[in-house]
């Protein structure tokens, strides 16, 4: 009996800025094609993971202080092959740079990143697998850690969720859920002197990898009103481009990210309970409440 040929895709999900500095989920497929193989000799786990290294995000071959986690999704047969899907969470900084390591906006990356909202799937079978194997991790476990910066706030959290439930989620009750019933997360006191004090250490240790520049300071420059507003124009400013721009923007994917200062009282900044790449399987699931409207 004939066998189907196999074929190993890959979907790399990133938390990508919109044009309003939310962070929407989308999918990375470079000219809209995704990151395929036919699987041969080799192992179908580690066809995926030199995809990611061969054909991935540009920053993601970088990050050596990223480590990725590789989910299977299922099997799917298309045009008479069969497919195997995995999908794999990546540093929202991924899609801010291009492939020569210049900074790109939302009108620019959104040719190699789709979103995965309702409509932006619906043709597509792979992205709507895809989505809905996100939609489930982020209502069972704390998955959305894994897709968020070391540092982060509630707001940027909640996007995530609204993104793909595709509605504008009650504020209160996501943040209760997320902090107190499930203990996901908790309050960094002194949030200001912590995320500066990472930012130094993380421009420190990738600089004074042979550039002999360990003595610079990204903390330094940055005013008390930007705390954590995207590192990468921070870096760019203070070291130049496109090397500023490259340490900056990896910095906004693993430390801290803030797409502009926000008017009032400072947001309040968390940090993750546990390791986000293992997935714990949560202990109230989440149920979307949107906001009421009078």
């Amino acid at each position: 009996m004939p066998t189907l040929p196999i074929t190993v895709v890959v979907a790399p999900v990133s938390a990508v800025p919109d044009g309003d500095g939310d962070l929407v989920l989308a999918v990375y497929r470079p000219g809209g094609s995704w990151l395929k193989r036919r699987l041969e000799a080799s192992r179908p786990e580690e066809v995926a993971q030199q995809l990611l290294v061969d054909d991935g995000p540009q920053l993601v071959k970088d990050l050596t202080e990223w480590q990725p986690r590789l989910e299977p999704v299922r099997f799917e047969v298309l045009h008479d092959e069969l497919h195997l899907l995995y999908t794999v969470a990546v540093p929202l900084s991924a899609p801010l740079l291009d492939s020569e390591g210049r900074l790109q906006d939302i009108s620019e990356y959104k040719d190699d990143w789709t979103r995965l909202g309702r409509a932006d799937v619906a043709a597509d079978p792979l992205a709507g697998l895809t989505r809905e194997h996100w939609r489930r991790n982020l209502q069972e476990t704390d998955a959305v850690l894994s897709l968020l910066p070391k540092y982060f706030t509630s707001p940027q959290a909640r996007s995530i969720y609204e993104s793909l439930w595709g509605k504008e989620l009650d504020p209160g009750n996501f943040t209760k859920w997320m902090v107190q019933q499930n203990r996901m997360c908790e309050v960094v006191e002194d949030a200001e002197l912590s995320i500066r004090g990472e930012l130094d250490a993380f421009a420190a240790t990738r600089l004074a990898r042979g550039r002999g520049l360990a003595g610079v300071s990204l903390a330094k420059a940055v005013p008390q009103s930007m705390i954590g507003v995207s590192p990468f124009i921070i870096a760019a400013g203070v070291l130049g481009a496109p090397l500023g721009t490259a340490v900056g923007a990896a910095a906004a994917g693993l430390v801290a990210y803030q797409a502009k200062p926000q008017p009032g009282r400072r947001p309040a900044w968390y940090t993750a309970r546990r390791d986000p790449s293992h997935g714990h399987v949560l202990k109230h699931v989440y149920v979307p409440r949107p906001v009421w409207r009078h």
